[in-house]
């Protein structure tokens, strides 16, 4: 009986604690949701494939290389431009007797939704370079010691990426990214390249 009320008191303290929406719709749905409507503009051919290859380069730029980023990245412009403007526009119904100032105040808002996902991308990548300027340092030096004990380009990024990662994982993650490139290109000048593009941190 006192083993049955133990776990009894343990299920209910598992309930107590699940996390909030795990009875509802999980981010992930979300998610789902706002990149299905960003393929589904993507896929409409309203942007080019110039502007899709500058957007996968911001995201890059910022670490964001998983999943269908610019699908969630467009859809939330999208949903952002149709739902501020609504929303703002049901909170100042009545308080301006203006239409002028009101329809304003609604397209400041669409400007602002739309705005706002280049901001939030401008900070992640912010945020980005910082943490690769943190780990530059550590990861050069240990790029030295690997070429004086006589290890050449590609094991050594390849070492330094694998080694470096529990102190500064953004970095390693690039030296990593790197060295898979290295794995599927033989020239070392197109590869250092796309590193520099990514970090903004290397010049080949």
């Amino acid at each position: 009986r006192r083993i049955e009320q133990r776990i009894e008191s343990i299920r209910a303290g598992r309930a107590r604690s699940r996390p909030p929406g795990a009875n509802g719709v999980s981010p992930r749905r979300y998610l789902q949701f706002i990149s299905g409507v960003g393929v589904g503009i993507l896929r409409s051919g309203v942007l080019s494939s110039q502007t899709i290859d500058e957007l996968t380069r911001k995201l890059a730029a910022a670490g964001i290389r998983t999943g269908n980023t610019v699908g969630i990245f467009v859809g939330c412009k999208i949903l952002l431009v149709l739902a501020l403007p609504t929303f703002v526009g049901i909170a100042v119904h009545g308080v301006f007797t203006m239409p002028f100032m009101r329809n304003a105040i609604i397209v400041a808002a669409a400007v602002l939704g739309l705005l706002l996902p280049d901001f939030g991308l401008r900070t992640l990548r912010k945020r980005y370079q910082g943490a690769l300027d943190r780990g530059l340092p550590d990861a050069l030096d240990m790029m030295v010691m690997c070429a004086e004990s006589g290890l050449s380009l590609e094991p050594t990024i390849a070492r330094v990426g694998t080694e470096i990662q529990p102190a500064h994982p953004q970095i390693a993650g690039e030296l990593l990214l790197t060295s898979q490139e290295f794995q599927m290109s033989s020239d070392s000048h197109v590869v250092l390249t796309n590193l520099g593009e990514r970090t903004g941190q290397f010049h080949a």
